[in-house]
């Protein structure tokens, strides 16, 4: 609540502002100027709605045939404290009505419950919180998924990232202020972004990371991945290899031992007959 105030009969006003727990008051300061009668003070309220922002930051870790994604909500709660957290999830995370991520609050696991599915490509999750929360609030998402098709070509092969974003409907009071996602990859493969509501931040963007930004919510990124023609050319090299040999009268015994370097995900290796 807002007052605002003033005084009638004495004293001498010195106002200030402050903000303890997400609240944001005005402080009424008042010096006694030795007037024996008492100060008398007329106010009027302005009760403020709850209002929720929030920033998002992410990680998706890339690889040639799975994707991993960690997701921070750095929520600020206003005016009133927050019982219920709602995130807008993809429908791949939901699964016979479980809610397939792990989510922390400040840290602590928690147990979203599915909600409702708004359409065929999201639903919306709910996390009652421990306890009312105003402030400043941090939330963690991380979630797994294996890619459709291997990258294993040359060939640009588009990819998909699901993202959790929180609910903004009407009812939540929520606002997104701005997102944040950085693509890693290693050496092996090239990556670039896919026309749509995501830019690439050449800034924070470098070798094995892409950094992209929107300030619009509810939409998952896609980017295009594909080998580099270095690794289609490179080969399987053995750096060093020990071959021991026993033998007796009726037996022998063959142990060979690699010392491989390779970029590949896995390794063929061919063993004789017997």
């Amino acid at each position: 609540a807002r007052i605002n105030a003033e005084d009638a009969t004495g004293g001498a006003p010195a106002n200030g502002i402050s903000s303890e727990n997400g609240h944001e008051s005005i402080v009424l300061r008042y010096r006694d100027r030795g007037s024996s009668e008492q100060a008398t003070f007329v106010g009027d309220f302005e009760v403020r709605p709850q209002a929720i922002s929030v920033a998002l930051t992410g990680t998706a870790h890339l690889r040639r045939q799975t994707l991993s994604v960690a997701q921070h909500f750095s929520y600020t709660v206003l005016h009133e404290a927050v019982t219920n957290l709602a995130l807008s999830v993809p429908i791949s995370l939901v699964q016979n009505e479980r809610v397939d991520m792990r989510v922390y609050l400040n840290d602590q696991p928690q147990a979203p419950a599915l909600l409702e599915l708004t359409d065929e490509h999201r639903a919306v999750v709910m996390m009652r919180l421990p306890q009312p929360e105003i402030g400043a609030v941090e939330l963690r998402v991380e979630h797994s998924h294996p890619l459709t098709s291997d990258i294993d070509s040359e060939l640009s092969l588009p990819i998909i990232i699901p993202l959790v974003f929180p609910s903004t409907t009407d009812v939540s009071n929520t606002t997104i202020i701005g997102s944040q996602l950085n693509v890693r990859f290693d050496d092996a493969i090239s990556v670039e972004e896919a026309e749509g509501i995501w830019t690439v931040d050449e800034q924070e963007s470098g070798p094995g990371n892409l950094a992209l930004r929107t300030t619009s919510d509810g939409h998952d990124a896609v980017i295009h991945a594909a080998l580099n023609q270095t690794s289609l050319t490179s080969s399987t090299v053995v750096h060093q290899a020990w071959i021991q040999s026993w033998l007796s009268k009726t037996k022998r015994r063959d142990r060979v031992v690699f010392r491989v370097r390779t970029s590949d995900s896995h390794v063929h290796i061919l063993l004789p007959r017997g």
